[in-house]
């Protein structure tokens, strides 16, 4: 019988949904483990948002893909920080609604946005430069096709179709398809 993935060993360091918390600051230490360079910082997700729509409008999944990108599929913000994130975003008056695709609400720069990107601007510099490290660092340490195969399962789990919650039914079936998947994978 295996052991359900939250009855294990947390394993720190390894990229989460955890949103922009989800990286930690080099050299910091909880709980004996020693955690990577934090690529985004408190705000630093806000800022990354606007530099993504300084270079055209998106959506939500597009910006999630595009940090995704950055990173080197090292940190995907999850759907419950970039949605919250774009919506303060448009209430600051910085990123407003274009238009939609569908259910997809285009996002784009306002003026003022553009002069908060602009008075940051070096922040977004250190923070480009964090992720394309990360990038570098990332790419080698994981084998292309799992770390595919890996995005293939937080897209299928976090960005369906519709979003509808599960029921009590399906999400156990989801849970024991990926315990048993966690299973087998640290038995290689």
């Amino acid at each position: 019988m295996h052991r359900r993935y939250e009855d294990r060993p947390r394993h720190h360091g390894r990229r989460g949904h955890g949103g922009e918390h989800a990286l930690f600051e080099e050299g910091q230490r909880l709980s004996g483990h020693h955690r990577p360079s934090r690529a985004l910082g408190q705000g630093d997700l806000r800022l990354l948002l606007l530099h993504l729509l300084s270079e055209r409008s998106r959506h939500g999944y597009d910006l999630m893909r595009a940090v995704e990108e950055l990173s080197g599929g090292a940190y995907v913000p999850s759907p419950g920080i970039v949605y919250p994130t774009l919506t303060l975003l448009d209430e600051l008056g910085l990123t407003e609604v274009t238009g939609s695709d569908g259910a997809k609400k285009q996002h784009a720069l306002t003026a003022q946005g553009r002069a908060e990107l602009q008075a940051n601007e070096s922040e977004v510099q250190v923070m480009l430069s964090r992720l394309a490290r990360l990038a570098q660092t990332t790419s080698g340490a994981v084998d292309p096709e799992v770390l595919r195969a890996s995005q293939n399962v937080s897209r299928a789990i976090f960005l369906r179709p519709g979003r509808k919650p599960w029921t009590a039914e399906q999400a156990r079936r989801v849970a024991d398809i990926l315990d048993q998947a966690a299973a087998q994978i640290e038995q290689i």
